[in-house]
């Protein structure tokens, strides 16, 4: 099974709940894309990306690569909060790092409620 996700839409961001697996960049762009164009159609300021039932198998070049690519599309307002399961942190860690040195605004976190929080702080600021 590849990556599905469901969402729903909370005061202005955008929740998703992620499964299965990334088994090449294309499938995580085609899921990265998918999610932002919900994101805009619905005027969003941030997700929330539930990703701890998501399996990460894709390489660290592959990370980077998808890092710079989502630099070329995501808006610079968006904030984006990303929370893997524990064996995914370190690689969500690293995507983060790319990403923020690229102008992005994004955050990886253990805690569901934690990013949730800064997440409201980021759109309440942009909002």
């Amino acid at each position: 099974m590849a990556i599905t996700f469901t969402h729903a839409i909370e005061n202005n961001l955008l929740l998703v709940s992620t499964s299965g697996f990334d088994g090449s960049v294309e499938d995580v762009a085609k899921y990265g894309m998918g999610v932002l164009g919900l994101c805009l159609e619905s005027g969003c300021l941030g997700i929330l990306c539930d990703e701890r039932s998501l399996e990460y198998r894709v390489g660290i070049l592959d990370l980077h690569e998808l890092a710079e690519y989502a630099a070329e599309v995501v808006p610079r307002t968006l904030a984006v909060a990303i929370v893997p399961n524990a064996a995914g942190i370190e690689d969500a860690m690293f995507y983060e790092n790319v990403a923020v040195n690229r102008g992005i605004q994004v955050k990886a976190f253990t805690d569901v409620d934690e990013a949730r929080h800064w997440l409201e702080m980021r759109t309440r600021a942009a909002g």
